[in-house]
């Protein structure tokens, strides 16, 4: 049988002793293009006229006034993660307004939409906002600025 060499007082079970560390990769995405500032403040002025919309057209019960602050606090994450350059949150937001314009559209077709002047008006000017503000972010610079360095 061979016998096994030991360096004297180096525990054969001891971890490596080699430094581990992430490595921090630098960004390289640059300074965030013109067109995404105004898509996420585009964003950021929807929302804040849709909560406002929203307590004109209720009255004020916490049983309706709840989800109406989680899904605002949910879009205002969204709205903060595409600011700094999170490529998964502008799909969302692409996700989260076309499911919003589908829910619209299929009222309409139903019959079931209670229109009132001033929530009519606020969502038609909420479409044609994100369409702008998406727009500017999957178009343009903004494109460039959310794909992964090559």
């Amino acid at each position: 049988m061979e016998e096994i060499k030991h360096t004297p007082g180096r525990n054969p079970y001891a971890p490596p002793e080699a430094t581990v560390a992430d490595v921090v990769q630098p960004e390289t995405r640059g300074p965030r293009p013109t067109t995404v500032s105004w898509a996420v403040g585009l964003f950021w002025v929807d929302l804040g006229v849709g909560v406002v919309d929203t307590f004109l057209s209720w009255p004020p019960d916490w049983l309706s006034v709840a989800p109406v602050w989680v899904l605002s606090a949910f879009e205002a994450w969204v709205i903060w993660k595409i600011s700094v350059g999170r490529n998964w949150a502008r799909w969302v937001a692409l996700l989260w307004v076309t499911f919003a314009v589908s829910l619209i559209l299929l009222a309409l077709g139903r019959g079931t939409l209670i229109v009132r002047s001033h929530t009519a008006v606020s969502d038609a000017l909420s479409i044609l906002v994100d369409g702008v503000a998406l727009y500017l972010l999957f178009v343009s610079s903004g494109r460039r600025w959310f794909a992964r360095p090559a």
